[in-house]
């Protein structure tokens, strides 16, 4: 029997099998294409100076921008991380957000922004604000940190002791340095910014959570540290966007806990002294069954969520699921840059931007601002046609000039997500998930929009308003709070305990966002991690 089964492969699977060494890892783990991943390794493992220029190409046409950004963010051209199995149970999915089988989940394709949760935004969650620390410090030495010590700062901690620098680009840089000398009235408006903090590997670190991690393989990366080739938006050719699966192989490969892919968890049955988990082998379609004394769903919030409905006695078998309402919008910059095109740079956030809780909401907001990436020069050419040779003068003076911002709201501004879980005559599961907007999501981004517009002078931007584009419930992967943490479950269903336990249940936590009391407005991803470590240390030094 084991001791510690943890199902799932992202982050808050990571952040459980830190703290639980000895656990059994276990999930669907799709992987890369293999022509797509030794492409790319291909790439990976030299340098960035001598890319031939037909891989360069081929990167570039993993994805297609529009006006409206891309439909999603692809992993070298691949939909790995958004594959489903057809004959799975979600078959009749309504809203934007989607369970991933990816090795990895959705760490595959995220835009590695972090912060924690501002202490006030948290403040009704049913725990005192100091027991984050530890953990958030214990998941950023796994993972690394590229950042700088600023004024934000004063509101989110960095919890890293060294973090490393990662190069700012020259249009951030001009809006940077006009906000701050701005800075009295900004802050008197209820702005405050601060460069972004990355899970990227900025610093040189020789250890094997720098090889190439999406390739059977595992290969050495040629870059120990970020080379500002500008490709991230199609993935990281050396890996140096943080993944739990960077985490789970090393781990693995250091006999510190074992990990099992191609397994489809159906369902679990607590008795008095273990759990029984069952499912299928995906490889060859046969029964597939384990036990454990404690048992930890990270398969994401959907999955998990699905999970405990299916296995429990309870008659519930519905779930409403919070949101962080998502909104992206190009911005025009009041200082142009020249030769945007041929700097060296990267293409994740370059810089954050906070609107304080005050006559726009209640709540805080949380805006991200993405610098030029090529997929604009690839978009303006789209637009120019044939005349994009005889203009390109001025198609690089308007490079210089445009950026992107992408905005979360917290989830009392944002819609919700409803699910319900039902079997057909043959007993098969079926999961629906049905989108529940929210009107005072459209409200809130337009007086965002707003406010920016007439600030425009000091911020170093305007938002071009009539290509504002919002996403459906769900859009931007920030969701959670279907079995939300309460101090005491006594009379409600759909709630967890301290420990991630829902329905009564003693011997299984649920540690990812679905036990999120709220979904503020800043990145998910970093609380997620912090959280499932806080369970599974708390676990792990209890007798039984």
């Amino acid at each position: 029997m084991e001791k510690y089964l943890i199902l799932g492969s992202g982050p808050a699977a990571a952040a459980a099998a830190q703290a639980l060494p000895g656990s059994l890892v276990v999930d669907s783990g799709e992987q890369l294409e293999s022509p797509l991943a030794e492409r790319a390794a291909s790439m990976g493992r030299v340098d960035s100076g001598a890319w031939a220029q037909k891989d360069v190409d081929w990167l570039r046409s993993t994805m297609t921008p529009t006006t409206a950004g891309v439909a999603a963010k692809l992993y070298f051209g691949s939909r790995v991380a958004y594959r489903s199995d057809p004959d799975g149970p979600f078959r009749n999915m309504h809203a934007a957000y989607q369970p991933s089988l990816a090795f990895g989940g959705l760490s595959t394709v995220w835009g590695a922004s972090i912060l924690p949760y501002w202490e006030r935004e948290i403040g009704e969650w049913p725990f005192p604000a100091s027991i984050w620390a530890s953990h958030y410090q214990a998941i950023l030495g796994e993972t690394g940190l590229a950042g700088v010590r600023d004024s934000l700062e004063q509101m989110f901690p960095l919890y890293h002791p060294e973090p490393d620098a990662l190069g700012e680009s020259n249009q951030a840089k001009n809006v940077r340095e006009r906000m701050e000398s701005h800075r009295k009235n900004l802050a008197q408006a209820g702005f405050r910014w601060g460069r972004s903090r990355l899970m990227v590997r900025a610093g040189e670190k020789n250890d094997s959570v720098n090889r190439l991690s999406y390739h059977p393989a595992y290969p050495p990366s040629h870059a120990q540290s970020c080379v500002l080739c500008g490709m991230c938006m199609y993935g990281c050719p050396y890996d140096l966007i943080y993944s739990s699966r960077k985490s789970i192989l090393k781990w693995a490969g250091d006999r510190k806990i074992r990990y099992q892919h191609g397994i489809e968890v159906q369902g679990f049955h607590e008795r008095p002294d273990r759990v029984e988990v069952w499912g299928k082998n995906l490889k060859d379609g046969q029964a597939w069954r384990s036990e454990t004394e404690r048992l930890f769903l990270a398969a994401g919030t959907l999955a998990s969520t699905a999970l405990v409905l299916g296995s429990s006695t309870s008659p519930k078998k519905s779930a409403q699921f919070l949101d962080s309402q998502y909104f992206t919008a190009p911005l025009f910059l009041l200082d142009s840059v020249r030769n945007a095109r041929s700097e060296p740079l990267h293409t994740l956030a370059q810089l954050f931007l906070e609107i304080l809780p005050g006559a726009i909401s209640s709540r805080l907001i949380h805006l991200q601002i993405y610098t030029y990436n090529d997929m604009i020069h690839r978009l303006m050419e789209q637009k120019l046609g044939p005349l994009r040779h005889s203009l390109g003068f001025l198609m690089e003076r308007a490079e210089g000039r445009l950026a992107f911002l992408q905005g979360y709201l917290h989830s009392d501004d944002s819609g919700t997500m409803e699910m319900s879980l039902d079997s057909d005559m043959q007993g098969t599961r079926k999961i629906s998930l049905f989108a529940r907007p929210n009107p005072r999501s459209r409200r809130v981004i337009r007086s965002v929009l707003a406010k920016l517009s007439r600030h425009a002078w000091q911020t170093g931007f305007l938002p071009i308003w009539p290509m504002l584009q919002m996403g459906a419930p769900g859009r931007g992967f920030h969701s959670g709070g279907s079995l939300p943490m309460r101090a005491s479950i006594q009379g409600r269903e759909a709630a967890s305990d301290l420990l991630g336990r829902p329905f009564g249940l003693r011997r299984v936590h649920v540690v990812d966002s679905s036990i999120f009391p709220s979904i503020p407005a800043t990145t998910i991803t970093l609380t997620a991690m912090a959280n499932a470590h806080r369970i599974a240390a708390e676990v792990g030094l209890m007798r039984r």
